[in-house]
Formats: structure tokens, sequence, C-alpha cells
């Protein structure tokens, strides 16, 4: 069950429509149906989920002139004050996502072996996200990754493997993903070195450790989302590196909820949001060190979902 409404209208051939924008004009007739033709109507629109312009515009503008006689409102306290708060339900579905995801992140670590390429590692991936339990049908898709390996290829810059990229010993493996368990999931990430570790990476992984835990250590009810991004972010600019411009965001149905842990954002933290706490880092080289944990805010402070032990930073069978 990804729905529990019971009242659910169809359209009968979408492909093939009678007339341009003939669904929101079909929209329209069923709101007038059930008595709402002249009240206020939300949209899913506004700052707190970033949609300041309804979409797609064409079909909201259609809605709007068949429904001349209502109101229409942002929406997005509406909305996402219901989906930032979590139910128990919802919780455990996510708790089952990062067990999936741990999984997944497991396998690569051990399943890796020098000389590979990112293909012989994205089959792995493929295979390990395919054994996991839970339903994988229907609306849910396996899961999502950003996945960087070779050490000629920018952070963030790819959301598959390259054929014929090697992972030699200046490769790092970045897996930034989520297995989805009956339509949610989480936002965790994890960075392994696939050569040896230097003092200079040890020192940018504690940087990362230490942020994460100073973020958790600040997150309860009642802070607002920059201070727990100033918490995080002045761990890394005290060690002189450079930081991103966020450090988290909610994750549940979508992987990117409001709220957004960032410089700008005074929103108050509550009890019952799932959380990604994502401290990033820079170094003097361009390197990026990273690492993401799903937390749930409870009322006096915060529980980490256990995730893959974050002390695993390197391949199982790293190049000598």
């Amino acid at each position: 069950g990804l729905t529990w409404a019971n009242d659910i209208r169809v359209v009968p051939d979408p492909h093939q429509p009678k007339v341009q924008r003939g669904l929101p004009r079909d929209v329209a007739e069923v709101i007038k149906e059930i008595g709402y033709g002249n009240k206020r109507i939300a949209l899913e629109m506004g700052p707190l989920g970033c949609m300041y312009i309804p979409r797609p515009l064409n079909d909201i503008e259609a809605l709007k002139a068949a429904l001349s006689s209502a109101k229409f409102v942002d929406g997005d306290k509406v909305i996402w004050g219901c989906r930032m708060i979590k139910s128990p339900l919802e919780l455990e579905r996510i708790r089952k996502s990062v067990q999936a995801t741990t999984a997944v992140e497991l396998a690569i670590v051990t399943g890796y072996r020098p000389g590979m390429t990112e293909v012989d590692l994205w089959k792995i991936i493929n295979r390990a996200v395919a054994e996991q339990e839970g339903n994988r049908l229907g609306d849910d898709i396996p899961g999502w990754a950003h996945f960087i390996c070779s050490a000629d290829k920018a952070a963030f810059s790819d959301v598959q493997a390259l054929e014929g990229a090697p992972i030699t010993k200046d490769s790092v493996i970045s897996y930034d993903g989520t297995s989805y368990y009956k339509g949610y999931g989480p936002d965790n990430a994890r960075i392994w070195q696939v050569g040896p570790i230097t003092p200079e990476i040890r020192r940018a992984y504690d940087t990362i450790f230490a942020a994460e835990d100073a973020a958790g250590d600040m997150l309860k009810p009642g802070v607002r989302a920059n201070e727990v991004y100033e918490a995080m972010y002045s761990v890394v600019r005290e060690a002189g590196y450079q930081c991103l411009d966020m450090g988290g965001h909610g994750v549940g149905l979508d992987s990117h909820e409001p709220p957004s842990i960032d410089a700008w954002n005074p929103q108050i933290i509550e009890e019952g949001m799932a959380l990604s706490n994502e401290p990033w880092l820079i170094t003097k080289d361009g390197g990026i060190f990273g690492i993401q944990d799903t937390y749930v805010v409870t009322k006096t402070g915060c529980t980490k979902m256990d995730g893959l032990d974050r002390n695993i930073i390197q391949v199982y069978h790293p190049f000598c």
C-alpha cells in the first residue's frame, strides 16, 4: 500500500487525448463534482518545496481557467507539513531501505578486486541491489546511485559506470545512492580508497566524521536548520578545508525533501523528521570527501539509522 485514497479516477486512454489540455479540464470537473469548485485550492507550489512556479505550467493554467470561481493558494506548508514528519510506519520503511543500501555498500567493498573496471564493479552493485528483500516491483525502483571511481573523472559527475574505465590505485570508489522499500528510501553515501591510506587522507576522513558528529549533537527539536549547518561546517572550516553550501536534507518518498540543511534556512527542526546528515569537504588539490547517514529526530535529540560502519574507508582488497 502506497496510498490510502479510496476514490481513484483513472484516464482511460492517456496516450490519445481527445483535446489538448484535456486532462486538467477533466480534473476540474471532478473537483466541481465533489463540491470544491468555488473553494480555496492549494497547489504544490511555494518556497518550502522550492516549487515557485507549479509545473507543468500550461496544465496548471488550464486548471485555473476551468475553475474560475476557486481561489488558488500555495500548498507547500500543508503538503510538506504532512510529509516532513514521518509516522512509525514510514520510519520503518526507511529503516529497511537503509539496511538494503548498507548491504549494497558492503558488496562493493568486499567484491572489488584490483584490475576491475567500472563496469565490472557496476555488475556487483546491480547484483547486490537485486538480491535485497522487499517490494521491488510496481512503483518501487531498485535504486539509484551516483557512482564515481576513475581518478580521471570529476566528483559528482556520473550516475553510471563508464565502459572501459579502469579503477586504478589512484581512484576512489564513491557510492551515493539508495534502495527503495515500499516507496521510501534514504540517501546514504560512502567513499572508499582503492590505494593506500595516507596521513592526509586519514585527516580528511577524521574531519568529516567529526563534522557528522557535531551536526548529530546539534540535531534536536527546536533548533534551526542553519544552526545544524553551522555546527557541521565550522569543524570543516577550522580544519582548513573548503565546505559545500548544504549539509543534508529530509528523506522519504523523495530522496531530497525539505528541510534543507543549509546556511540560509531558518526552518525549525521537529520531532519525527528523517534527515540525511551529509558533510562534505574539498581538499586543496580538489579531492572530495564526504559521508551521508540517515538520522531520525526524537523528543530530546536524534538517533542514527545504522548504516555501513563509517570506519571502513578502504576496499577489502586494495592495490598494494
